[in-house]
C-alpha cells in the first residue's frame, strides 16, 4: 500500500488461511472476501461456463 505509486500494479492480492485481501492501487481500497464465499463464486462462474459452451 506505501508503495503502490511506485509500481504498475493495479490491484495486490493476498491469501491467507481463511481470507482473501484484495488491494485496488488505483481507488485506494481494500477488500476482504472469505475463502469459502471465493470458492462458491468460482463454483457458480464455472457452472455458467459449462452452460454456456
Amino acid at each position: 500500500m506505501l508503495y503502490a505509486e511506485y509500481t504498475q500494479w493495479k490491484t495486490h492480492n493476498v491469501v491467507s488461511e481463511n481470507y482473501l485481501n484484495i488491494w485496488d492501487c488505483v481507488e485506494n481500497r481494500h477488500l476482504v472476501v472469505p475463502l469459502n464465499a471465493f470458492e462458491e463464486i468460482k463454483k457458480d462462474v464455472e457452472k455458467k461456463r459449462k452452460k454456456n459452451n
